[in-house]
């Protein structure tokens, strides 16, 4: 996975802060202040790094897990008027599921 364009830290820098923390006894701030991040976002990758070691510190995707509002795989066969009338839904929203099949 590449790294995205605003990260601040690559992963070989983020292995850095957190050995910095664990290794050398720096506390989060000082160790934020010197790899120019956030004291939040340091938190987060010694935890991380912590927890899973050398992997936690690798790119993750942003993609949600999950998507409660998304239409059900049973409603893809049904054409816009037949969806529109038995599931009661918006145009907007069978918009946007044409728009995601590639259809529109």
């Amino acid at each position: 996975m590449d790294i995205h364009k605003n990260a601040r830290l690559s992963y070989r820098s983020r292995e850095s802060l957190a050995r910095f923390v664990i290794e050398q006894g720096a506390t989060r701030k000082a160790a934020a202040a010197a790899f120019r991040v956030s004291a939040k976002t340091a938190a987060n990758w010694i935890v991380r790094f912590r927890v899973a070691g050398l992997d936690g510190l690798q790119d993750r995707s942003s993609r949600p897990h999950r998507s409660p509002r998304r239409l059900p795989k049973s409603s893809s066969n049904l054409s816009i008027s037949q969806t529109e009338e038995s599931l009661m839904i918006g145009k907007f929203s069978i918009y946007k599921y044409v728009k995601l099949q590639g259809k529109g």
